[in-house]
């Protein structure tokens, strides 16, 4: 997963927002699936334990609630709608996720509520921090599975989707690919 937590990091660095974002919010998905391999846990449960254990601790929100709930809500909205609408659940109803700029200052969190005569309550979010909290508890996951003397989650994590720079025997070697 490391190849994947820098490529995210380097898309950043590179300005081109949207796939960091997509693939922040997809990360605890890839771990929750590891987490709780073999065992019968419906996707959003995974997601929520996962985040909530590893995640939370780093970039938690004094404004609004900002859990594993509220991430998933915001996560189907972003990949399967690309919206950030989060249909007023948690205490607002839209999510903005902020790049870096040069004309404000480094607010991690802002709440509007009612601003312009919209009836809406928006929550922003600099996508950095929420990388970087993200980042943060996947890399101490993967520690924790490495140092695991049950193999399980290792194999599982082996499963995920990565850069295979010689393939992928038996189906394809030789060359490099994504599987």
């Amino acid at each position: 997963m490391e190849p994947m937590l820098d490529e995210i990091r380097a898309t950043y660095n590179c300005g081109i927002y949207y796939p960091v974002v997509s693939s922040v919010l997809m990360l605890p998905d890839a771990c929750g699936a590891v987490e709780y391999w073999g065992q019968i846990k419906r996707p959003r449960d995974r997601y929520i334990e996962w985040y909530d254990k590893w995640v939370l601790p780093h970039f938690r929100a004094n404004i609004v609630n900002f859990d594993g709930s509220v991430l998933y809500i915001v996560r189907n909205a972003m990949i399967h709608e690309s919206t950030g609408f989060t249909r007023g659940e948690h205490g607002f109803d839209r999510i903005f996720f902020m790049p870096p700029n040069k004309t404000s200052g480094s607010t991690e969190f802002l709440f509007t509520d009612g601003i312009g005569g919209v009836p809406e309550a928006a929550f922003m979010v600099t996508i950095l921090g929420l990388m970087n909290a993200v980042e943060t508890g996947v890399r101490n996951w993967l520690s924790e599975v490495r140092a695991d003397p049950d193999e399980r989650r290792a194999e599982a994590l082996s499963k995920l989707v990565q850069y295979r720079p010689d393939g992928h025997p038996p189906h394809i070697m030789g060359i490099p690919i994504v599987s």
